[in-house]
Protein backbone atom coordinates (compact mmCIF):
# COMPACT_ATOMS: atom_id res chain seq x y z
CA UNK A 1 0.00 0.00 0.00
CA UNK A 2 1.07 3.56 -0.66
CA UNK A 3 0.54 5.45 2.83
CA UNK A 4 2.26 8.84 2.14
CA UNK A 5 -0.02 10.54 4.81
CA UNK A 6 1.72 8.39 7.47
CA UNK A 7 5.09 8.13 5.89
CA UNK A 8 4.75 12.26 5.50
CA UNK A 9 3.11 12.63 9.07
CA UNK A 10 5.70 10.69 10.78
CA UNK A 11 8.96 12.15 8.71
CA UNK A 12 7.92 16.18 10.33
CA UNK A 13 7.62 14.31 13.62
CA UNK A 14 3.62 15.05 14.29
CA UNK A 15 1.76 12.53 16.07
CA UNK A 16 -1.93 11.52 15.53
CA UNK A 17 -3.08 14.23 18.00
CA UNK A 18 -0.78 16.91 16.25
CA UNK A 19 -2.18 15.96 12.83
CA UNK A 20 -5.65 16.22 14.26
CA UNK A 21 -5.11 19.54 15.35
CA UNK A 22 -3.59 20.55 12.39
CA UNK A 23 -6.29 19.56 10.29
CA UNK A 24 -9.07 20.33 12.27
CA UNK A 25 -10.49 17.09 12.22
CA UNK A 26 -11.06 14.35 14.21
CA UNK A 27 -8.76 11.53 16.02
CA UNK A 28 -10.45 8.48 14.65
CA UNK A 29 -9.79 10.23 11.18
CA UNK A 30 -6.56 10.82 11.41
CA UNK A 31 -5.77 6.91 12.12
CA UNK A 32 -8.14 5.48 9.47
CA UNK A 33 -5.70 7.90 7.15
CA UNK A 34 -2.71 6.72 8.59
CA UNK A 35 -3.60 2.83 8.03
CA UNK A 36 -5.02 4.37 4.65
CA UNK A 37 -8.48 2.70 5.41
CA UNK A 38 -9.89 6.20 4.71
CA UNK A 39 -8.62 8.17 1.42
CA UNK A 40 -6.75 11.38 2.24
CA UNK A 41 -7.95 14.56 0.84
CA UNK A 42 -6.17 15.77 -2.14
CA UNK A 43 -5.71 19.50 0.35
CA UNK A 44 -3.98 17.30 3.26
CA UNK A 45 -1.65 15.65 1.10
CA UNK A 46 -0.79 19.13 -0.62
CA UNK A 47 -0.49 20.90 3.03
CA UNK A 48 1.77 18.03 4.06
CA UNK A 49 4.37 18.47 1.08
CA UNK A 50 4.00 22.33 1.48
CA UNK A 51 5.26 21.75 5.03
CA UNK A 52 8.21 19.60 4.15
CA UNK A 53 9.24 21.76 1.22
CA UNK A 54 9.17 24.23 3.74
CA UNK A 55 11.19 22.41 6.52
CA UNK A 56 13.63 21.23 3.77
CA UNK A 57 14.00 25.11 2.45
CA UNK A 58 14.58 26.18 6.52
CA UNK A 59 17.12 23.40 6.93
CA UNK A 60 19.41 24.55 3.55
CA UNK A 61 18.64 28.26 4.71
CA UNK A 62 20.27 27.15 7.85
CA UNK A 63 23.26 25.59 6.29
CA UNK A 64 23.89 28.33 3.93
CA UNK A 65 24.29 30.85 7.11
CA UNK A 66 26.42 28.40 8.87
CA UNK A 67 28.80 27.94 6.06
CA UNK A 68 28.95 31.93 5.92
CA UNK A 69 29.89 32.16 9.37
CA UNK A 70 32.35 30.13 9.43
CA UNK A 71 33.77 31.12 6.41
CA UNK A 72 33.70 34.20 7.83
CA UNK A 73 34.66 33.51 11.87
CA UNK A 74 36.22 29.77 11.29
CA UNK A 75 34.10 28.16 13.12
CA UNK A 76 35.18 24.27 12.71
CA UNK A 77 31.93 22.52 14.41
CA UNK A 78 28.18 22.65 14.40
CA UNK A 79 26.15 21.04 16.83
CA UNK A 80 22.09 20.76 16.07
CA UNK A 81 19.52 19.85 18.58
Amino acid sequence: MDNRFAYMRKYLGFSQKDASNIFSTRLDTIKKWDSDKLLVPGPVLEELYDHIRFTNDMVVEFCDERQAEDEDEGIDEIYLL
